[in-house]
């Protein structure tokens, strides 16, 4: 079925920021045979967008070279939506996050915003003109999910709570790492999931930051491809409840996402 709208605080799209787009777009092909159209940017950019049955669920930018310098490595990026970006800016710093870049006009598709939350991992926000965001998201090859690791997931929880008009659903118990986990919720149900960033050694080893799921019709046939073009295989196979399994994987280009198969039944 066909996605006409999203609900505020719900996320809506994911493209792949990469200096080797036409790279990128044969490692992802093969992986969720995306097929692709190409747009490109008054800026100069290719902006691939990932289609599947015609409908479109990702896209990928082809970074330019003046570009690069800003990009420590490729990355996946999450849009969640908003009504009324311009609103939503005015609350960000009552909240405890930060602006990187005020609201900004892409043509008629829409505008956009990015923003650190008080944890300091990075979202961007999508009020939708003409492009809604991902058209489908029950494929082989869509989004399906998101995390969000962080060493205050609390404190994060109540930020998106604030500002979109979301709740946080009771501390769930430990993940499979031990560690604690929420799930954020629209009016319609789970939006994303929330998990504390794992201690090595006393310290956090990495930053806060956001893993982005495909579904896939089967976890180890994703990996085995994944692999077989290039790519590593981060962590897992590993089975979750209600989602059957996932696994977290690596592009070629050194992009980090995840796959997830769809529960038995």
């Amino acid at each position: 079925m066909k996605i006409e709208s999203y609900e505020q605080g719900t996320p809506s799209w994911i493209d792949l920021s990469t200096k080797d787009g036409d790279g990128a777009k044969v490692f992802y092909s093969s992986l969720f045979d995306w097929d692709y159209q190409d747009n490109l940017m008054v800026t100069g950019q290719m902006y691939s967008l990932a289609l599947i049955n015609g409908s479109a669920v990702a896209a990928i930018n082809h970074l330019l070279p003046e570009q690069w310098p800003f990009w420590s490595k490729p990355a996946w990026n999450l849009y969640l939506a908003v009504d009324d970006i311009d609103e939503v800016a005015i609350g960000v710093a009552k909240h405890g996050g930060t602006i990187l870049s005020h609201p900004f006009h892409i043509s008629e598709a829409g505008r956009g915003m990015d923003v650190a939350d008080p944890t300091g991992a990075v979202i961007r926000f999508w009020e939708p003109g003409s492009h809604i965001g991902a058209e489908s998201s029950d494929r082989h090859g869509s989004m399906s999910w998101s995390v969000l690791a962080t060493n205050m997931p609390e404190v994060a929880g109540q930020f998106f709570a604030d500002l979109l008009g979301l709740n946080i659903a009771q501390d769930l118990g430990p993940s499979l790492d031990g560690e604690r986990r929420y799930i954020v919720m629209s009016s319609l149900g789970p939006a994303f999931e929330i998990v504390q960033l794992v201690r090595q050694h006393g310290e956090f080893a990495v930053q806060p930051y956001w893993t982005k799921f495909f579904r896939v019709n089967d976890v180890d046939t994703a990996i085995a491809t994944a692999t077989a073009m290039g790519g590593k295989l981060l962590t897992g196979p590993m089975s979750l409840p209600n989602l059957s399994q996932v696994a977290k994987l690596q592009d070629p280009q050194g992009a980090q996402f995840g796959v997830q198969s769809p529960p038995a039944g």
